[in-house]
């Protein structure tokens, strides 16, 4: 805002008459004016076209943010489906030996073990 300084400076330094009709000078401040607009446009612009950039760039990470949570989502569903692939091979052999397989004859070792007590 060094523009808005520099013209309240120069306004403020002028002298005026006493009377009612008197006003300070403009026209030297005319051409001053006009850069100032000039340069005021030009920096809407810029600010303009940055903003765009900025809500484009937004609207891009907000899109790469949703295929990565949906891909996280699809992650976390295929770990749980592997934890279950790997647990099924032992369950369904645990099952098998339970339930269809032929039992194993119990050796004379076995069936003293068996009926041991635990410590």
């Amino acid at each position: 805002m060094k523009y808005k300084a520099v013209y309240d400076n120069k306004l403020l330094s002028q002298t005026m008459d006493d009377t009612a009709t008197s006003v300070p000078d403009m026209s030297k401040y005319d051409s001053y004016d006009q850069e100032l607009i000039a340069n005021l446009k030009k920096l809407v612009e810029i600010l303009t076209l940055q903003l765009s950039s900025a809500e484009e760039e937004i609207d891009n990470l907000t899109l790469e943010k949703n295929n990565l949570k949906q891909s996280n989502e699809e992650l976390h569903e295929l770990q749980k489906i592997n934890i279950l692939y790997k647990k099924l091979p032992t369950a369904l052999q645990k099952n098998l030996r339970k339930n269809y397989l032929p039992q194993k004859k119990l050796t004379k070792r076995h069936k003293a073990n068996k009926h041991k007590p635990s410590n």
